[in-house]
This record gives C-alpha cells, structure tokens and sequence, in this order.
C-alpha cells in the first residue's frame, strides 16, 4: 500500500465532549489521501468507545489505546511510531478544522522545501462552547509580530506562537530531532518539540484561519497560569542550554538567561534568579537590566 500524504495525529484524554467535532471536521476535508492515528490516553469517559465507532466506518482511521493514563507527551510519542504518511498533521481533540484545511497545506507543500520543513497557518480562537473570539491565535499569542516563516530557532526558543492544531511537519525530520521528549512531567510538550525541529528547519505560513483552537480557562486561576508558564518555560530553556548554549549568539543567551531568572522569581526560587541573572549580564554586558536585578535582587 503506498504511504498515505498526511498522517493525523490526534491524542485524546476524556474527550467527549468534543471528539466527534474535531473527528467530523477530519473526515469532511476536501483532501483526503491521509491517515489518521487516533490515540486514547486510557480515558475515563466514552472517549475511547466513540473513537471506535468512528473507525469502523472509515478505513483510514487507526485507533490505539493505553493501558493506563500515560500523558501526552508519550501519547504523542507512541502515535508517531503507529504512522506512515510523509507529513504529520496535528489535531489535538478538542479543535477542529476548516474543510480546506488539508488541501491548501498540500497545495503549500507542492512549493516548500520536501525536507526540514513546518507550513503552519492561523487559527479562529473559540471558546469552550465553540463561540469564536476576538482575537486569533496569532494576535493573542504573537504579540511581538515574531517572524512566521524562514529560520525562526532564535525566535521560538524565547516564547511559542506556533499552533500545534495548525502545523504540518515532514515525517522524517519529526523523526530525526526525537519526535516529543518521553517526559511525563512534561508542561509544553509542543514547544519543546518546535525548539528542536527549528533548529535546521524552514517554516512557511499560510496566512489564512484554518483551524478553530478551543481555549479553556473557565476553571484556571490567572496565578495557576502564570506558574504553568514559568514551569514550561523552565523546562524548555533547561533543555535548549543543554543542546545549543555553545551554537546560541551571546545576546539569544543572555535572553534565555533572563527570562530563566524570571521563571525563578514567579516559582520563588530567589537564589536561583540571581544566579541567572548574573549569567544574563555576563553573556551580554549591555543587558543593564540584568545586572540591575543582580545588584538590588529580585
């Protein structure tokens, strides 16, 4: 059987509320030489029992399931091993996509680069209800107007705009960075992943709303946010220092420097901020602010 153009990852965690939205808008798209890996994380709910109907009607849909709750990182990680086809799409279970989604990404793809590439687009932001919002996914989370397209490593390694639901990846540079970290505790697995695909990549963007992410934050302190950023971020900059602090231009290191110090004052680790500031400043002698922090403290 010839290797199907996309393959579909969806991971999913007691999700039904949302499932047979976001499988629906799959199985609606105009293009469809693809395949889709479905992978329940040992759900609690009927999450597992919908997948199955679904792919008993469709051939191209594979279903898999954990024996017990493993996270998504190694939920990713093992639905990527299940996969065929020369690009990865995602679509994580709770959003969904625009029918031309697919058909405009291969169109995308027809030009781009065959290997080390990502083709990303915008997206509606909606809430948990499925009403659109103001603002989408680019203007609520590129708030700098960080390049879209090209080399972008030095940009996503400080802060992440790429939306997972809206990327496409060719499977075997996925591949060769070590797909997603086997990290259970891992906050932003997504991120982590973008770090080290960029790093040699090309990215293109398709400046159209082709995906419709679902933002919960009904349930989420504006404090409980904060902390889960900073954890990720920390995990993402442990990781990047550990990789490409010798490959890094000494001003991208005092960046990631600075803002390790600032995940450390938000988790309350003082000694620790000072410390990464001071490493700021000596990696940039003109981050004045850094060597203000280490003076006066945190």
């Amino acid at each position: 059987m010839a290797e199907p153009f996309f393959s579909v990852m969806m991971p999913a965690y007691n999700a039904e509320r949302y499932i047979a939205l976001a499988l629906d808008s799959i199985l609606a798209q105009t293009f469809n030489d693809f395949e889709l890996i479905v992978f329940d994380d040992f759900s609690k709910d009927r999450t597992y029992e919908i997948i199955k109907k679904y792919e008993a009607k469709d051939k191209r849909i594979k279903s898999f399931r954990n024996e017990k709750n493993m996270g998504n990182c190694y939920t990713r990680r093992l639905a990527l091993n299940e996969m065929t086809g020369r690009y990865v799409a995602f679509l994580d279970s709770d959003d969904i996509w625009e029918p031309k989604k697919l058909e405009k990404f291969a169109r995308r793809l027809e030009t781009a680069e065959k290997d080390s590439v990502c083709v990303h687009s915008d997206a509606i932001l909606i809430d948990a209800d499925g009403c659109e919002m103001r603002q989408s996914f680019q203007q609520k989370f590129n708030t700098n107007n960080k390049p879209v397209e090209g080399n972008i490593f030095h940009e996503i390694l400080l802060t992440n705009w790429i939306n997972m639901s809206s990327a496409v990846v060719d499977r075997k540079t996925l591949l060769e960075v070590g797909g997603f970290r086997p990290i259970s505790e891992m906050v932003a697995d997504d991120w982590d992943m973008w770090v080290r695909f960029a790093r040699n990549a090309k990215f293109y963007f398709i400046p159209e709303k082709l995906t419709r992410y679902r933002i919960h934050e009904a349930g989420i302190s504006s404090v409980h946010r904060v902390e889960r950023v900073a954890i990720a971020r920390e995990q993402i900059f442990d990781n990047v220092l550990k990789l490409y602090s010798h490959k890094l231009p000494r001003k991208i290191l005092s960046k990631v420097c600075y803002l390790r110090a600032a995940n450390a004052v938000v988790l309350g680790f003082s000694w620790q901020a000072r410390k990464y500031f001071f490493e700021s400043w000596v990696s940039n002698k003109f981050n004045i602010k850094a060597l203000i922090r280490v003076i006066f403290g945190c």
